[in-house]
């Protein structure tokens, strides 16, 4: 009887997982920020990368057809 119980106390599955994010700049100006769905990365170098993998990204644990991003960042205004 005690297993059946506890099998209602399971969490849900997550619809979204947190996926490691890492910038590159192919440009001669710094980039001030940026982030991806909102999840941020430092700034970067020109023609540089870094910040390791910061986290995250926020995307569906299931890809679908159409999937999309949305993709910001910040240009040193003064390179």
């Amino acid at each position: 009887m005690s297993g059946l119980s506890l099998q209602g106390c399971t969490p849900p599955k997550p619809v979204r997982l947190g996926a490691p994010i890492e910038g590159y700049s192919h440009t001669s100006a710094a980039i001030n920020r940026f982030s991806v769905n909102g999840g941020g990365g430092p700034n970067l170098a020109p023609y540089g990368y870094g910040g390791g993998q910061m986290c995250c990204a926020s995307l569906p644990v299931k890809w679908h057809p159409g999937l999309t991003v949305v993709v910001e960042w910040e240009k040193d205004p003064s390179p």
